[in-house]
């Protein structure tokens, strides 16, 4: 069963936003239909503003897939993007078998791999939650109307806080919610 409930799929490279779309739609199809399908391996081969989106709006989708991004090529920041939006892991398409089998393992116990050099030092990717957490910042709320929203203590919501911007390698919030918005998760 290792094997049967993952996927691997292409996402291929067009300059048209359709072709990025109805790659998309296919593999929203069939997640909707295989709902035990738990780690998706993407073959990226997309443009970098396609990409993020693709990657985005696939985690918010279907957050208990693990989504690992396999790329031809090792060298572009495609590895290093896919971190920063989500992905589980990074491989290169020539892995061996054994490799991926090891990979998909990890990512089962511990919902992520370590990517290949380039991409050791991306962030690690926030949860919803967290990204929530940035965007009611955004929207200009403090610490006590987040804490009467999300129905806890103010307390709470500072140690939240200052665990996500522990995470995100900030200082303040405002550094966090800027990075965020720089970086198109809010």
């Amino acid at each position: 069963t290792l094997v049967a409930e993952t996927l691997v799929f292409a996402l291929r490279n067009s300059s048209e936003e359709a072709v990025a779309v109805q790659s998309l739609m296919a593999l929203q199809g069939i997640l909707d239909d295989r709902p035990e399908i738990d780690v998706v391996f993407l073959d990226v081969n997309i443009l970098y503003g396609h990409f993020r989106t693709v990657l985005r709006a696939l985690n918010r989708r279907y957050g208990h897939v693990r989504f690992v991004v396999t790329s031809v090529n090792q060298e572009n920041p495609i590895g290093r993007l896919a971190m920063q939006n989500g992905a589980a892991g990074f491989l290169h398409n020539d892995v061996q078998f054994e490799t991926l089998l090891d990979a998909l393992q990890t990512v089962r116990t511990t919902g992520r791999i370590v990517p290949y050099e380039s991409c050791e030092d991306a962030p690690a990717a926030l949860t919803e939650p967290e990204v929530a957490l940035l965007a009611y910042l955004a929207d200009g709320m403090d610490t006590d109307d987040v804490a009467t929203v999300l129905q806890v203590s103010g307390s709470t919501v500072r140690t939240k806080l200052r665990s996500l911007r522990e995470k995100m390698g900030v200082k303040t919030d405002a550094q966090a919610v800027s990075r965020a918005v720089r970086e198109g998760l809010i």
